[in-house]
């Protein structure tokens, strides 16, 4: 199950933090994907999904040129509520993150969200006065503008109403953001927000993952329940991370963490080597 935390502001310096986002993607690990890279057709920056019938497809996203970043997170779905004939849904950062209006495409994807399984989009732009707003198309599809601020989301029905897990991270973001606001400590920020993804400590019990998740076995919904996931059982667990900074002056870094092949997986753990991805960027002006 994925989860996004950010903090999204106007900085008060060119050396403070518009942007600070990580990024977790939850996967099954046989799922073929490629690492975080510059696309050659232009200076988009993201991962991509290689499933056959998926290709090209993603979860996260930025184009520096039109200053867009786009986030995907799936909802949480039982299978038998799964349309096996929706279209992909990760052609939705790529389509947001090259328009020109925000407005206008958040409006026409509320229209054709049906077409979909359950999604989330959180759609960033990082232009001179930075905004956010987000998709969901589990109810009643609308386009929900959120103010400047600190923000956390995963894969609930309702991002109103998070699972506890996110509620938990968004705390120990917040208090890393706070404490941490120049990039002149970029390096321990990083740092921080890795450890704070690799916590697995398991909570307590959540009713609103529990009803969402209902054909889970309770063994599952434990693992769940916690930033970092692992379910040996299912080959399925936290894979990828993800953090993109911006300065005031429109410097950009994205860097990520995913696990690469050998995994191996044993009863109680999946373990693998992770590889780091480093890459910058400028937001066009």
């Amino acid at each position: 199950m994925c989860l996004l935390f950010f903090q999204l502001i106007k900085p008060k310096s060119v050396n403070s933090f518009k942007l600070i986002l990580i990024s977790v993607r939850d996967e099954y690990m046989n799922r073929p994907a490629t690492s975080a890279s510059c696309w050659s057709d232009n200076q988009i920056i993201g991962a991509q999904d290689m499933e056959p019938g998926r290709e090209g497809g993603t979860w996260l996203a930025i184009n520096p040129i039109t200053g867009k970043l786009g986030i995907l997170l799936n909802i949480l779905t039982v299978k038998s509520d799964i349309n096996p004939n929706a279209l992909g849904r990760g052609k939705i950062v790529t389509e947001f993150i090259n328009c020109h209006d925000t407005g206008n495409y958040l409006k026409s994807l509320v229209d054709c969200s049906s077409n979909y399984n359950g999604f989330t989009l959180v759609a960033i732009d990082l232009k001179s006065d930075p905004s956010v707003a987000y998709v969901n198309n589990y109810n009643q599809p609308s386009v929900v503008n959120l103010n400047p601020g600190i923000h956390g989301f995963g894969n609930a029905r309702n991002p109103l109403e998070p699972w506890r897990k996110v509620n938990y991270g968004l705390d120990k973001f917040r208090d890393i953001v706070t404490e941490i606001k120049s990039t002149d400590r970029k390096q321990e920020l990083i740092d921080r927000l890795f450890h704070m993804v690799s916590d697995d400590t398991k909570l307590p019990d959540d009713e609103r993952l529990r009803r969402q998740a209902y054909d889970w076995p309770d063994k599952y919904l434990k693992q769940l329940n916690s930033l970092f996931v692992e379910i040996p059982n299912k080959e399925y667990g936290s894979r990828t991370w993800s953090i993109i900074l911006v300065d005031g002056q429109g410097n950009g870094d994205f860097i990520e963490r995913t696990r690469v092949p050998p995994i191996q997986f044993s009863e109680n753990q999946i373990k693998s080597d992770w590889k780091e991805t480093r890459l910058s960027f400028q937001l066009s002006s």
